[in-house]
């Protein structure tokens, strides 16, 4: 071979290569001495040793340069000009090679030697760049305001998710971003838990949150679709958004289902909402106003629970702006119409619904923390 070839991604050029490692190679040290400090933890302990630290590095008295023009291994050495002393061995200069780990150091007391050792430290010192160490400590301290900490909070929180976001073909349905961030979270919760409630302010688009849902179920995979909802929205919004956007479900009021022999043992038989539609041949459910289920003892609850536990499975979308009326236990009975048992957020890291629910009740709005 003429040249040397490239290997993956890398430059032909041997030397820019070279570069290119070293870029990335610093580019590494820098985020690994930020993940140090950032692990540091947050206690008055840690405080005080990093604002200790920062005094010292300011002070005047030390100086921090870093050699930037390759491999430099940290081997800790020290050498003494008034003495003609000097220490050099094998301990990494870290805190496990300079405390626990079992390492060989010796000591060199020649004049001559040690001013070698010094010449050396000199020409290395000359070649490399002033290190700003204390900045990288001192951004501890800075103030950052609520609404970045906040949105810092959402990113570590669903980031990943975010980030995985499969973005829906165009239909006549269109969305906007955040909907379109909203839909992919609610279709992983529906994939993953059976259902989701979807509690989106007044106005902010829940039913084309739900018709997209709707036509990835009715049109993509060729399911049925029932919609629940009072009869004014059942004849109001319900109607004219099936009209507008030609999607074929079925909508049924409150009352209506609740009327069903199938589905409420106490109907007078003859009521058949469904249009002759087995309850079993619905895939998918969506309540709109899913917060009057919030009484598990009404007849609308119990015809919908019914509904859910027919022979075949059925995946429910819930609808609601105040999915909390009198108390918290509004949004437990809501939530149970998919969270099927006691456990089922165990892998959350909550191991009994009921019992969190029970704490936050006991406690006042204002005494409930971040982790409950």
């Amino acid at each position: 071979e003429r040249r040397i070839r490239a290997i993956g991604n890398e430059p032909a050029d041997r030397i820019r290569t070279e570069e290119l490692l070293l870029e990335r190679a610093l580019e590494g040290l820098d985020r690994s001495l930020a993940t140090g400090r950032n692990l540091l933890g947050y206690s008055r302990e840690v405080d005080v040793h990093s604002q200790r630290l920062i005094r010292w590095l300011s002070s005047g008295r030390v100086r921090v340069r870093r050699f930037e023009h390759g491999f430099l291994h940290g081997k800790a050495f020290i050498a003494a000009d008034n003495s003609h002393g000097l220490l050099a061995g094998s301990s990494n200069f870290t805190r496990a090679g300079l405390t626990t780990n079992l390492e060989l150091n010796l000591g060199n007391y020649q004049p001559h030697v040690v001013g070698k050792v010094q010449e050396w430290f000199d020409q290395l010192w000359e070649q490399s760049r002033d290190y700003d160490l204390a900045k990288l400590f001192e951004e501890r301290f800075e103030p950052h305001s609520p609404n970045l900490i906040f949105l810092r909070m959402l990113w570590e929180l669903y980031g990943s998710e975010l980030e995985d976001v499969e973005r829906p073909e165009r239909s006549g349905i269109q969305l906007t971003q955040f909907q379109n961030d909203g839909l992919a979270r609610a279709g992983s919760i529906l994939d993953k838990r059976g259902g989701v409630l979807i509690a989106d302010e007044v106005g902010l688009g829940k039913t084309f949150l739900a018709g997209k849902l709707i036509e990835a179920a009715a049109i993509d995979r060729r399911q049925r679709v029932l919609v629940v909802a009072p009869a004014a929205l059942r004849d109001g919004t319900w109607d004219a958004f099936q009209k507008e956007f030609n999607l074929p479900f079925q909508t049924v009021s409150f009352e209506e289902l609740a009327r069903d022999p199938r589905l409420n043992p106490s109907a007078p038989p003859g009521s058949d909402p469904l249009a002759g539609a087995d309850p079993d041949d619905f895939a998918l459910v969506v309540v709109d106003e899913a917060h009057r289920l919030r009484n598990p003892t009404t007849l609308r609850a119990q015809a919908v629970r019914r509904l859910l536990a027919g022979k075949s499975p059925k995946k429910l979308v819930l609808l609601t702006a105040t999915p909390v009326n009198n108390s918290l236990w509004d949004l437990f009975h809501i939530l149970g119409f998919f969270l099927q048992h006691d456990a089922s957020l165990a892998d959350a890291g909550i191991l009994s619904l009921k019992e969190r629910f029970a704490i936050a009740m006991r406690l006042g709005p204002e005494d409930l923390t971040p982790e409950l």
